[in-house]
């Protein structure tokens, strides 16, 4: 029998760490007991709790030697996809916090953010370096050598998790970063609310660069449970319905105005291919029960 996954809670016996920075303990307590569940699954790609546990250590080391630690911001270049994940684990791990950073937006809107949040180092992936002029850029298929443990490395109190940038609706958008308190709160009531567990999967169709992402990128990965990532930059509803029925997605996050289509397209089969949720949990915008009472 596999051994029960933990719930989460300040006085788990995963050590000294304050319960601001617990969440992300939990994690890698997850990878060590149960290291070949699945954690993520991306197009036609999935890694186990070991494998993404063993890459976000990699990276985590390649940032370390690179004087990369608690204090620090890192711009993280992804669109969704395996590489995402295991960045933002990687930078969290060495005790920084990451600014994600869209590379469908226009170069100037890139530039634009890396001078805001005053970066000076960005990692990503593949060709995607021409992007980010005048920082550091850090590759993930550099990250080849195993983390070597150390008590210096990993967040504290008092440390961000991420910056995300404002709408810009009043001027020229900012970043605002979330710190570890209230992320770990965030993340505390988000689980046991929905009663998250190994049972559940989670798809994520909402950009990396998107508040309401971010706690959906984690929470999957602290209750053992399946992170399905929308692999594609497009919205395409009949991917997104294939994806909810291939993996039987039980939680989705999203706007309002993103999850109706997905009703609508559903309304003449009688809802079947959202029959596996368990949750839609929607924000952002005013929610009009209307266009949803039919499937309600």
């Amino acid at each position: 029998m596999s051994p029960p996954i933990p719930q989460m809670s300040a006085d788990s016996a995963l050590g000294a760490h304050s319960r601001s920075v617990f969440w992300l303990q939990r994690f890698t307590h997850l990878a060590r007991i149960h290291p070949d569940r699945t954690a993520l699954v991306s197009g036609a790609s999935a890694l186990s709790y070991g494998e993404l546990d063993a890459w976000s250590d990699r990276i985590c080391h390649m940032l370390v030697n690179a004087g990369i630690g608690s204090g620090h911001y890192v711009g993280a270049g992804f669109q969704r996809g395996m590489a995402l994940i295991a960045s933002l684990l990687g930078i969290l791990k060495s005790g920084a916090a990451y600014v994600p950073i869209d590379p469908a937006y226009p170069e100037a809107r890139i530039q634009s953010m890396i001078r805001s949040a005053k970066l000076a180092s960005v990692l990503t992936s593949g060709n995607d370096e021409s992007f980010y002029r005048g920082v550091s850029v850090l590759k993930v298929e550099d990250a080849v050598h195993p983390l070597i443990p150390s008590d210096d490395a990993g967040p504290v109190d008092g440390d961000p998790v991420y910056a995300i940038f404002t709408s810009g609706s009043t001027g020229e958008p900012k970043a605002a970063s979330v710190f570890h308190t209230g992320f770990a709160n965030l993340l505390d009531w988000y689980c046991s609310e929905l009663s998250l567990g190994p049972f559940d999967r989670t798809l994520v169709i909402s950009s990396p660069s998107f508040d309401l992402t971010q706690k959906n990128l984690f929470s999957p990965l602290l209750t053992g449970g399946i992170l399905v990532l929308d692999d594609c930059a497009t919205y395409d509803l009949t991917r997104i319905l294939d994806l909810i029925t291939k993996h039987g997605i039980t939680l989705i996050n999203c706007t309002p105005s993103a999850f109706y289509p997905l009703v609508d397209a559903c309304a003449a089969y009688g809802f079947a291919a959202l029959s596996s949720l368990r949750f839609a949990v929607l924000g952002g915008e005013p929610i009009s029960i209307p266009r949803l009472r039919d499937w309600l």
